[in-house]
């Protein structure tokens, strides 16, 4: 049934509203980024500034430290996510396929472990690293961020893998495929948007993460979150740096997010029938 004009108008402004306050926060860290101290700090607020300054990103290019955790989030978070789509893709395809007593309930205790909070098993996983020599370490930090995201790839990419209908790959099999055949062949080129929009969410949950890169590293593995928190002082808060960095780091996401965009609203929607 078609919109009358006055509810296409009510959806339009209410779509407005909501774009407006999901969108302002980004565009208040970049104003502020360009502001001089005195700025972000004035009352009534400056709203635009008028003499940009951009003195704030020369940190970006001066400060080596920040090179280097930006650098290493990079790398931890996309060896991470390459892992745990790999592991969750054949983990998922097997609990979507395959049929064993409990595998239901199975696949909800895999789903739980994402409900773990990370501050329970941060201390434990301290003790442990640090007996096998992995504290501040490549190794140490992709090992821990892909179990975090593990079963949560898992449960996503099951449901994906769910929906796609299991005759397709009956006949490749008939007609002399392998069950890996089917897999590379069938499943997953036909899964590629839900493959996507789930390698998107385990690299953002990487990128973001806090509290298990402030246990686990002091210094050749820092990431860029412990690099931005670092930036406060015991006298003052430094926004005009600390929003330049967010917006840089902000960058290989968004980024990212623009060039597979069209597979994303494909991909969260393609698991979301079954489960």
């Amino acid at each position: 049934m078609p919109y009358s004009p006055m509810k296409k108008v009510i959806v339009y402004v209410l779509l407005v509203i909501f774009a407006i306050w999901t969108l302002f926060p980004f565009y208040w860290m970049a104003s502020t980024s360009l502001k001089l101290e005195d700025e972000y700090w004035s009352i009534p607020p400056t709203w635009i500034p008028m003499n940009p300054n951009w003195r704030n990103y020369e940190l970006f290019t001066t400060t080596l430290g920040i090179v280097s955790s930006f650098l290493n989030s990079l790398i931890i978070g996309s060896c991470s996510t390459i892992i745990t789509i790999v592991v969750g893709s054949l983990a998922g395809y097997y609990l979507a396929r395959m049929q064993f007593r409990g595998k239901n309930n199975f696949a909800f205790w895999i789903l739980s472990q994402r409900m773990l909070p990370i501050i329970s098993i941060a201390v434990p996983i301290y003790i442990l690293y640090r007996n096998l020599g992995l504290l501040d370490t490549y190794i140490g930090m992709i090992g821990v961020y892909t179990l975090m995201n593990l079963p949560f790839a898992v449960w996503v990419l099951r449901s994906f893998f769910v929906e796609i209908p299991a005759d397709m790959e009956e006949a490749a099999m008939i007609d002399g495929t392998s069950r890996f055949g089917a897999l590379f062949r069938i499943v997953f080129p036909i899964s590629v948007p839900g493959i996507i929009a789930t390698t998107i969410l385990c690299f953002i949950f990487s990128w973001n993460e806090f509290l298990f890169a402030l246990v686990l590293t002091s210094l050749d593995a820092r990431t860029l979150p412990l690099e931005i928190a670092a930036m406060r002082s015991t006298e003052s808060w430094r926004f005009g740096q600390i929003c330049a960095i967010c917006v840089i780091a902000i960058i290989p996401i968004l980024l990212f997010s623009l060039f597979v965009q069209k597979y994303i609203v494909r991909g969260l929607t393609l698991g979301g029938v079954k489960g």
